[in-house]
């Protein structure tokens, strides 16, 4: 009996990698992987010695030429097919030196990009996403949960409203489906049912099937689902009368689906005591911001850590503080687009009707002496609010003063109070980022925060001692 030994042919059913170029940028480099279709891909942050690796998924290896990268940024690139069944090509970087890495969103399906070196301009473009790296979650304080109260249906003429309650503000996501299907739902991040399931009984000839169910647990997701018999105008409105409560509101109105929204944000909290503001913690979630790649410190955690200590300060002097995201997570979701991620952001602050907005991150450079803090503001009647914060930054930190300076960050740009945009200090830098490392000076950025806010405002700091 003759046994025929045949090679799986890889190629007839896998997308290629075919090339692996560098292009220099004004602020460092590139490394671009192109393929023959969509990949996929996941990466990881290594050290010892300093090197990124990118693994792409259902891709086997077609190289036009071996890449042939060496300068003062990049040591080597290798590539190999590092599995077949499943197929998987991994592309290792080796670095020269500790810098910012992060890997860009692609607008081309067909190809990676990995950004070297970023400064402070390429991050005020929402158009990237970084490279996982280990963190800590060690010294993260943890939010409070809030429960659902109630869901309420309401019909007055061809008016129709739900009405849902919380204990305390939530932070929630709607989508909207495409019909013949006509559901909407809504995801409450931080939010937590009695029960695991229930219903709100509905006899209505537009609206039907109001479901509530516990979505998620960690991070603690509620989602409420409702069906429409026809496209009518929704609209999402934060109770002026009932702390807490979201009203959806169903209008008589017929809308247009091609322009309809499909997807959108907003808050539910406390009733407007002229003490409303917003701390946005820089990043989370998919994306980790700045990474030190010595310590694998990301920036996500000290942005979140700071945000809730702040956070903390201020509901005890009778703030209303709205964060954008309480835990580590995406404001909107792991797969929305930085513009969109960004746009929610801003949202949640023009939609709470804040009085004042801060975006609170870490700053980093590919020279790693640089250090310091570094407050942002975009328009011209901002800058006495950024440099009230800025002049408490440095009084309180005794960080090398890099200044108050204007940028068009997104943040800044589309929101409708004053706003500023903190770099506490460059994760990039040995010693900074051994002080971002710290609880004892994290709690020090957010009483310099704090005590910034009221040297804007005026009046007495009330909360005890430093």
């Amino acid at each position: 009996m003759d046994i025929a030994f045949c090679a799986r042919d890889i190629t007839a059913v896998n997308k290629k990698i075919t090339n692996i170029i560098y292009k220099g940028t004004s602020s460092g480099g590139e490394i671009v992987i192109q393929a023959t279709g969509p990949i996929k891909y996941s990466s990881q942050l290594l050290s010892n010695p300093l090197r990124i690796a990118v693994d792409i998924n259902d891709v086997v290896l077609s190289l036009q030429k071996e890449p042939d990268i060496k300068n003062d940024l990049v040591k080597s690139i290798r590539v190999s097919q590092y599995s077949l069944k499943p197929d998987i090509v991994r592309v290792v970087v080796e670095l020269n030196k500790p810098l910012a890495v992060r890997i860009a969103s692609r607008i081309n399906l067909d190809e990676v990009k990995l950004k070297l070196n970023y400064t402070n301009e390429d991050m005020a473009t929402p158009d990237v996403t970084p490279i996982p790296a280990v963190r800590s979650q060690e010294h993260v304080t943890q939010p409070s949960t809030q429960k659902m109260l109630g869901i309420q249906f309401e019909r007055k003429d061809d008016i129709r409203k739900i009405l849902i309650t919380t204990t305390g503000p939530v932070s929630y996501e709607w989508h909207r489906l495409k019909s013949p299907d006509s559901r909407i739902y809504i995801d409450f991040t931080d939010a937590v049912l009695i029960e695991k399931k229930l219903s709100v009984p509905v006899e209505d000839d537009i609206v039907s099937d109001i479901r509530v169910a516990q979505n998620r647990l960690s991070p603690n997701v509620v989602r409420i689902v409702f069906k429409l018999s026809k496209p009518l105008k929704v609209t999402f409105l934060k109770s002026q009368s009932v702390a807490n409560q979201l009203i959806i509101e169903i209008g008589k109105e017929k809308e247009n689906e091609s322009v309809m929204a499909k997807i959108g944000t907003g808050f539910i909290g406390y009733l407007s005591t002229g003490k409303i503001i917003v701390i946005d913690p820089g990043h989370g979630g998919g994306d980790y911001g700045a990474i030190n790649p010595q310590t694998g410190l990301a920036e996500k955690e000290v942005t979140l850590d700071v945000s809730l200590r702040l956070q903390e300060l201020l509901i005890q002097d009778g703030w209303n503080v709205i964060l954008t995201h309480s835990t580590d997570r995406d404001v909107t979701s792991s797969d929305s687009s930085d513009s969109e991620e960004l746009w929610a952001r801003a949202n949640i602050a023009n939609q709470g009707q804040a009085s004042f907005f801060i975006s609170i991150h870490c700053d980093a450079c590919s020279n790693e002496n640089v250090r310091g803090s570094t407050t942002f503001y975009c328009k011209d009647v901002d800058k006495p609010f950024a440099m009230a914060l800025h002049k408490s930054l440095i009084s309180n930190l005794k960080t090398a003063d890099r200044g108050t300076k204007s940028a068009t960050f997104y943040v800044l740009k589309h929101t409708t109070m004053p706003a500023a945009l903190i770099e506490i200090a460059f994760i990039s830098n040995s010693e900074d980022a051994k002080l971002l490392s710290a609880p004892d000076f994290r709690q020090k950025v957010a009483r310099a925060i704090f005590e910034g806010l009221y040297e804007y405002i005026g009046g007495p700091v009330i909360i005890g001692g430093k």
